[in-house]
């Protein structure tokens, strides 16, 4: 994952002993219409558990909209957003979460502050169904990614140039992508043990639920469509 080391020597301590990010890594987060409130928060909450867990504000996250306005999330609840587009702050991460009708939830004006957060060095990830809003930006060329499974075919066959995958999550370089659901957790698991420490993303994954010793790897498990699985793999141990 070297882009993601990239912004942990960015952020680390000038003590080299350390070895563990001293400054909070701030992130946005791009809620789109009809957004999946079950991958939102299973991306948010990790963080915030990584915080409480550490006693240091590791990470610290902001909600924007393309011109600030609230955001409905596909469950029907709104949700206020820190900024809009053009006065959110500079962060080292971006995370796009899709849901819904991810087609009609594409955007020129979002495409190009992408591109230009993109340009700026930022990790950019996207979560549920956000993967196409990446690939119609331009900016998943050349990367493996994934996707929710019900957009799967979809995108492979609208993008037939992707590297498209069926795991929970990728990690290519300065991408990041999920399937749907608590597959963001996963990815978020990983972004913390990579960031952080491994011992901090057990701790996480213990207080979310997820028995540390079986938490999924990426390479080592499949997404599940219902009454479809296919080529499910068993998961393997997280290393200590």
């Amino acid at each position: 994952m070297p882009d993601l080391l990239i912004v942990k020597r960015k952020r680390e301590s000038c003590d080299a002993a350390i070895g563990k990010i001293t400054q909070t890594l701030p992130m946005r987060i791009c809620a789109r219409p009809k957004f999946s409130m079950i991958a939102f928060a299973a991306a948010v909450d990790p963080l915030r558990l990584a915080n409480r867990e550490s006693g240091r504000e590791l990470f610290s996250w902001f909600l924007v909209s393309i011109d600030g306005s609230p955001v409905k999330a596909s469950n029907g609840i709104e949700f206020s957003v820190d900024h809009d587009l053009k006065t959110a702050p500079e962060a080292d991460m971006v995370i796009v979460c899709g849901g819904a009708d991810i087609h009609a939830a594409k955007s020129k004006s979002l495409n190009a502050w992408l591109r230009r957060v993109d340009r700026r060095g930022a990790v950019i990830g996207a979560i549920c169904t956000a993967t196409d809003i990446l690939a119609d930006a331009g900016l998943m060329e050349g990367r493996r990614c994934t996707i929710h499974w019900e957009n799967l075919a979809a995108l492979t066959e609208n993008y037939p140039d992707l590297e498209v995958t069926s795991q929970l999550f990728e990690i290519d370089r300065n991408r990041l992508t999920s399937a749907g659901g608590t597959a963001a957790l996963d990815l978020m698991l990983h972004v913390i043990a990579e960031l952080q420490s491994q011992s901090l993303a057990n701790d996480v994954a213990g207080k979310s639920f997820m028995n540390a010793f079986v938490v999924r790897r990426n390479g080592n498990a499949c997404r599940y469509p219902p009454a479809s699985a296919r080529g499910i793999r068993s998961s393997a141990p997280l290393s200590a």
